[in-house]
């Protein structure tokens, strides 16, 4: 594989490509033109070398010099998508049409005690992610995909990016409860938070969904003609009428745009570490 091929294969340097080549105006542009230039002269030095596992010389290029401008990348953006019956087969068009997300991605889906949808998806550049049912005090990180679990409740704390467990000292009809989890993500995030309706019976999600436009976070719908279930995205658009109604490949393009535009740079830690379970 050429060095150019490993490039545009690595899934969050092709997203920095994608951001470049549209000369997108943002704080972060000089530091990718300076990262652009070093991969290009690593490229030129190591042209007719071939890979050895862990002697990537493209990866180590991009260390370097973010190591010697002390930023990473960070997410500014949270996605979250609230679902019912037939949420399934939807969560999976959804996420095979976006690229490995360097946004968090939370699913609140209904579903029984039992039941843990942590299933591998394929992402649409065929990256496997699996999503990680929310444990107390766990880092909401750029890059993973979270599942709620139904029998506790999930909260936040302030003092950090991370989930905050309470137990769930009454029984819900549906498990967890979206219109919940939305009103208090809303709180929490703000204009940060993009939220989704999918398919579903009843209207559960649709209170959550205002709370979200309220506090100025973006609302999206599935268009309820495309939903197996369509009470749900009905219940909601009638809640919250200016919520842009999509296509699940229009969501899938949607959380794209939001990835490539929203990667921000923080205080350094290289992007390139292992992660870590």
């Amino acid at each position: 594989m050429s060095l150019t091929d490993r490039f545009f294969q690595d899934p969050l340097l092709a997203a920095l490509n994608r951001v470049l080549v549209k000369e997108t105006s943002t704080s972060w542009a000089p530091l990718m033109v300076g990262l652009a230039k070093e991969l290009e002269r690593a490229r030129k030095r190591q042209a007719n070398l071939s890979f050895a596992p862990q002697e990537d010389p493209v990866l180590t290029a991009v260390n370097r010099f973010l190591q010697a401008e002390k930023v990473r990348l960070d997410w500014h953006k949270i996605i979250y998508l609230g679902c019912s019956a037939g949420g399934d087969l939807a969560l999976r068009e959804v996420l095979s049409g976006v690229d490995y997300p360097h946004l968090p991605i939370v699913i609140s889906m209904h579903h029984n005690a039992k039941f843990l949808f942590l299933s591998k998806l394929i992402m649409a550049n065929g990256v496997e992610q699996q999503p990680q049912k929310i444990d107390s005090d766990m880092a909401i990180k750029s890059g993973r995909i979270y599942f709620m679990p139904g029998d506790k409740i999930v909260g936040y704390h302030q003092t950090d990016l991370s989930f905050k467990i309470t137990p769930l000292r009454k029984k819900q009809r549906f498990r967890p409860q979206i219109d919940q989890v939305f009103t208090m993500a809303a709180r929490r995030f703000g204009s940060r938070m993009v939220a989704v309706i999918l398919t579903g019976m009843l209207n559960d999600g649709a209170a959550g969904l205002k709370d979200i436009y309220l506090n100025h976070g973006e609302t999206l719908i599935q268009h309820p003609d495309s939903a197996i279930f369509s009470a749900m995205p009905r219940a909601a658009l009638a809640m919250v009428p200016t919520a842009k109604v999509l296509s699940l490949s229009g969501i899938a393009d949607r959380i794209n745009a939001y990835s490539r535009e929203y990667l921000v740079p923080k205080s350094f830690k290289s992007i390139f570490q292992p992660v870590r379970a």
